[in-house]
């Protein structure tokens, strides 16, 4: 090895002795009033220029590894140890300095984490020692993504990943945003990387999701761990990818482990290569899968490279694009008739999960051309010719035309997939090495189980922490949960009511008084102990007048949200709204009222006395009348990745903001009053903010403007008329850009 070290150094050393630029934050301009700012974004980079630094605009990035030696040292331990596969041990992190241009000559420096990337040594040139990275940054983001890999293009067939991934997102399916850029690592030569986001919190927040579960497929026995099997199959099973989220608080973990539950049973119902499924019950799956297939990238149908965003609110898997190595522009793919002698499994792949079915729905569906689809590829690569986009889309075309055509067979869902799995790893009944542990929350107890759950002990536990592998008594113990075992997930009681064909409300602890009248088109509800209610539905509210009164009585939770995902006493869900009017006082839940992906018009909304916040207001786009918010025990209003317009504003008593709008939210109000806050405004996190008339008393800071996660920017406030003076000073944070006009 050390002859390959010397002389890759003497070819690369005058590269490898430049000077690595050394990145520092500037001095910060801080608030001892403000508890949550983190520094300012890119060198304290101002609103203006920051709107500049989109993924779109992302030219070029220069990686500078910090302990180039041990790098270069990992990398030859690769290709000396195995000529196929690149193994865990081999795939620490290494700490980064990284460099991101953008097209108008922005500059902006990062600390970072990286590591190779990849399980197969295709991603490691032995040419050069370029390979793919993992990359975490430590301190800002790239187009509001802070963790996202590097691919060399040919692990991800070149301009074919731009074309497939430009396919599912125009089908609305969950796809991680990519884009070609030039990147240099260690001073090398420039090579057009393709980088790609990873699966994380940004990545929700992008798709409009709030977080939740995250799960893939734990593939350690494919690789090193298979040597710790007897049985000649290779068990598959769930993970968890969020853990962290995971273990925030016992409703989070119960999210997760119902989440993990639900693929676990896909998993065992299915053969070990590919999931089964009705189709009635996991229609999104359905059709991604067909998606897929259609653009022959069945290696990401493979079960080992599934991932999944668990919806609580549906109680449903969402399938995440990862991993699909089309070939559509290399190979005719493969599409035969299920009346036919089929022999390979993607020909009973196809057949037994109806994608015929699936094809024909998502023909009906598609509503872009050729062209449409072009302009799309081309925010993500100029280099890729129109004529190629042309034949990956005719082909996909093509391949759903064809697919439509083949007819179906029997679906061969494993009838008792408990004994399946036993009978699959009876050899491994004794296994010194591994087992599978479940949690008995109500209890607080974890149940150790053999490999085939046949032998389990219980032990005590407190407080319960959830993780993917846990070492005890000398064996590892891989997290297991499902419907099946002998600990199941308790489901939430409720009963639902609907208002309208398309509409309908979903009542947690059934309400003491529930009045409909459809006729006036008047709701009236009185909540009981621990009560929540959720209007949710694919219709319309048109001019309905809505009022609930708390239980003053109603404990306090001591968790922002509850084992259903939601965190308001009402929740309005993923509908469109039109003069509604909507009244509340006596809340005990972390929002009095929560709006989520809510598009259209309301009146007015009048809350008062609301424990923590009285309103909040998520990925919604929304023209409102009227807001009144009397006496909050937090914020008074919320706006967190929102688009609204709001007439008049009126809050009294907001124990901490008037106003919080972040998250990259774009808000106008055309007169706000406040009195009685800590912070009549708080401007946060790549927003803008206008206002006409902004006056405000007995507050101790009118307007705080600063940066409070990592994934966004600075923000900018124009107030026509201020009227508004604090005890404090206002706080604006560097970079950020307040303009008053009088």
């Amino acid at each position: 090895m050390a002859t390959l070290i010397l002389l890759f150094l003497a070819i690369n050393i005058l590269n490898l002795n430049k000077t690595s630029p050394q990145f520092s934050i500037a001095d910060l301009s801080k608030s001892d009033f403000i508890d949550d700012e983190i520094p300012p974004y890119c060198q304290n980079l101002e609103y203006i220029k920051s709107n500049e630094t989109t993924l779109e605009n992302l030219e070029k990035l220069n990686v500078d590894i910090v302990n180039k030696e041990r790098w270069f040292n990992n990398l030859f331990n690769i290709i000396e140890k195995n000529d196929v596969f690149i193994f865990e041990e081999n795939k620490n992190r290494f700490d980064a300095n990284i460099e991101a241009i953008f097209k108008n000559g922005v500059k902006c420096n990062f600390v970072a984490k990286i590591r190779i990337s990849g399980d197969f040594q295709d991603h490691l040139r032995k040419s050069d020692l370029s390979t793919s990275l993992d990359v975490k940054l430590q301190n800002g983001n790239i187009g509001n993504i802070v963790n996202f890999k590097l691919f060399l293009p040919e692990t991800k067939r070149n301009s074919t990943e731009f074309v497939v991934t430009s396919i599912m997102e125009k089908l609305n399916f969950l796809t991680p945003r990519t884009i070609e850029v030039i990147s240099s690592v260690n001073n090398q030569k420039e090579i057009n990387y393709i980088f790609q986001e990873k699966i994380a919190k940004e990545f929700l927040e992008n798709n409009s999701l709030r977080e939740s579960t995250l799960i893939e497929t734990f593939e350690g026995f494919l690789w090193e761990g298979k040597q710790l099997i007897e049985s000649d199959d290779i068990p598959i099973f769930g993970k968890i990818l969020n853990e962290k989220w995971a273990n925030m608080s016992q409703y989070n973990q119960l999210i997760s482990l119902k989440g993990l539950s639900k693929y676990n049973n896909l998993i065992l119902q299915s053969d070990v290569s590919y999931l089964s499924y009705e189709i009635e019950k996991e229609k999104q799956i359905h059709l991604f899968d067909t998606a897929l297939y259609a653009l022959d990238g069945t290696h990401g149908l493979a079960t080992h490279n599934r991932k999944f965003y668990f919806d609580k609110f549906s109680n449903s898997l969402l399938p995440i694009y990862y991993d699909s190595d089309s070939q559509i522009t290399l190979r005719e793919t493969k599409i035969t008739s299920c009346s036919e002698n089929l022999k390979t499994e993607h020909e009973k792949l196809a057949c037994t999960n109806k994608f015929s079915i699936g094809a024909t729905e998502l023909l009906s569906k598609i509503d872009f051309d050729s062209n449409d689809l072009f302009e799309h590829v081309t925010s993500k690569s100029k280099n890729v010719e129109k004529e190629f986009v042309d034949e990956v889309y005719q082909s996909f075309l093509s391949n759903l035309s064809e697919l439509s055509k083949i007819g179906t067979k029997s679906n061969e869902i494993k009838k008792n997939p408990y004994k399946n799995f036993q009978n699959r790893f009876e050899k491994d009944i004794n296994n010194n090495f591994v087992g599978f542990y479940l949690l008995d929350h109500e209890n607080s107890k974890v149940e150790f189980c053999n490999f085939i759950f046949t032998e389990c002990i219980q032990k005590d536990s407190q407080p319960i922490t959830l993780s993917n592998i846990i070492q005890a008594d000398n064996k590892t113990y891989h997290l297991f949960t499902n419907d099946w075992g002998s600990k199941k997930i308790k489901h939430s009681i409720y009963t639902d009511r609907k208002i309208t064909k398309d509409v309908t409300i979903r009542m947690f602890n059934t309400p003491s008084t529930v009045n409909v009248s459809t006729s006036n088109k008047t709701i009236f509800i009185e909540m009981n102990k621990n009560s929540k209610i959720l209007f949710f539905g694919k219709g319309q509210l048109r001019d309905w007048s809505i009022k609930v009164l708390g239980y003053e009585n109603n404990p306090i939770s001591e968790y922002r949200q509850d084992n259903n995902l939601l965190t308001g006493c009402i929740t309005f869900l993923n509908l469109e709204v039109y003069n509604l009017d909507i009244e509340t006082k006596n809340n005990k839940c972390e929002d009095a009222i929560n709006l989520i992906n809510i598009t259209g018009s309301i009146n007015s909304i009048y809350i008062e006395d609301s424990e923590f916040d009285a309103l909040d207001i998520d990925f919604s786009n929304l023209q409102i009348g009227e807001i009144k918010v009397f006496d909050a025990g937090n914020d008074c209003i919320d706006f967190s990745f929102s688009q609204s317009s709001i007439e008049n504003l009126f809050t009294s008593e907001c124990l901490d903001k008037s106003i919080s709008i972040g998250e990259n939210s774009q808000i106008s109000f055309d007169r706000v009053e406040s009195s009685d806050s800590k912070i009549l405004l708080a401007v946060k996190d790549s927003s803008k903010v206008n206002i006409g008339s902004f006056k405000g008393q007995n507050v101790d800071m009118c307007v705080a403007m600063y940066r409070k996660k990592q994934e966004f920017g600075p923000s900018i406030l124009k107030l026509k008329n201020d009227f508004c003076i604090g005890k404090y000073p206002n706080f604006i944070q560097y970079g950020q850009e307040l303009k008053i006009e009088s």
